[in-house]
């Protein structure tokens, strides 16, 4: 173009791209990491409410906040994602004529011997619905586990989606309502909406675990004697203190626990379709390579039954490979349910691990024999 110079600094263009998106990772990076602050609680919050989760966690996460494992940065995005989720929701309930009368509503238990307050948590939103209005919470998903969501039950199939219809029934007991609704997203445009009424038994047992937290504080606190370790050791994979303030029998073995719910949903998909994937691979050789020996090199279309067929030329360049060490990655499922932890703690975990080497062994030797 006239009177257009462009002026490269010694450097090709590529190199100022390639700097420009170090730069943009960088200052990701260091958003994500300032987002991701500790802040102090003086009581449970409704989201974190298991009466079947670890007590030492809760106390702890009032008592030590400070050394609770900061969130790392992959998956503060994934938390952001989450919150841009309920705007929009919220938006598409008032575009499509819904009353949304509250947002962000506030609300708190309060302990029944004491009268401190033990259980705290803000609901996103509340539709005005005929006479009534209607406490509404918006829950985002990663596709694999949405999909597998169909019905409330299914919930309990996860430790954190579990804790959702606590999280709700907190909700009913703290605004005197009866029924609720949750608005759940893949954050693909595609939801899914559940109607929630309120079980009496679990009510009572989520207002008693959160006063027995503020409980197990105080003797913390006058004491420092902090409730024993749970005996379920599942909890200590995606517990935030585990390893930290918190060092169970099973923290001394080695094996990191890893606690991306994520992850886990991935690992359940892939395992459920394991033995589909192995069948197609087997089939995708079998039936390429007969095709290749049906279609001549001089003919290479044809058709069969309702599929066309086409080979093409695909040149493939030499190359040597260098040597190296690759890790290669085991996966076996051993239990078929959470291994219990005693109270001992290291009996069952060695037998975890005692067990996935028996399998691992077991299948090459199936490997071998074929």
């Amino acid at each position: 173009m006239p009177g257009l110079r462009l002026v490269h600094g010694g450097q090709p263009p590529a190199s100022l791209a390639g700097e420009l998106i170090v730069t943009i990772q960088t200052k990701l990076a260091e958003r994500a990491a300032a987002q991701a602050h500790l802040s102090p609680r003086n009581q449970p919050y409704a989201s974190d409410a298991d009466p079947n989760g670890c007590l030492r966690r809760q106390v702890l996460s009032i008592t030590n906040w400070q050394e609770r494992a900061p969130i790392p940065a992959d998956r503060q995005g994934r938390l952001e994602a989450g919150v841009e989720a309920e705007s929009k929701a919220i938006r598409l309930l008032k575009e499509i004529g819904l009353g949304v009368v509250k947002e962000q509503m506030p609300f708190e238990l309060k302990h029944r011997r004491t009268g401190a307050p033990c259980l705290r948590g803000k609901i996103d939103a509340f539709i005005q619905w005929k006479t009534q209005e209607v406490p509404t919470e918006v829950k985002s998903l990663h596709p694999l586990i949405f999909d597998r969501l169909h019905t409330l039950d299914d919930l309990s199939n996860f430790w954190w989606t579990k804790r959702y219809l606590y999280q709700l029934h907190a909700y009913m007991i703290g605004y005197g309502l009866p029924e609720c609704l949750l608005l759940i997203t893949n954050l693909l445009g595609d939801w899914k909406l559940f109607s929630v009424s309120i079980d009496y038994e679990i009510a009572e047992r989520i207002w008693s675990f959160a006063e027995s937290i503020l409980d197990a504080v105080d003797v913390q606190r006058a004491k420092s004697i902090l409730p024993d370790f749970t005996k379920d050791a599942t909890q200590c994979a995606h517990c935030d203190f585990f390893g930290r303030p918190c060092q169970p029998p099973i923290a001394e073995l080695g094996a990191l626990m890893l606690g991306d719910p994520e992850l886990h949903a991935q690992l359940e998909r892939w395992y459920a379709l394991r033995d589909q994937a192995k069948e197609y691979g087997g089939l995708d050789k079998k039936v390429k390579e007969s095709l290749r020996k049906a279609l001549p090199e001089d003919r290479p279309r044809g058709l069969a039954g309702r599929f066309a067929i086409e080979i093409t030329q695909k040149p493939v360049k030499a190359f040597e490979v260098m040597a190296r060490t690759d890790r290669i990655v085991s996966i076996e499922p051993v239990l078929a349910e959470p291994l219990p932890m005693p109270a001992g703690g290291r009996a069952q975990v060695g037998d975890l691990m005692d067990a996935l080497k028996r399998s691992l062994e077991a299948g090459k030797a199936k490997g071998a024999a074929k």
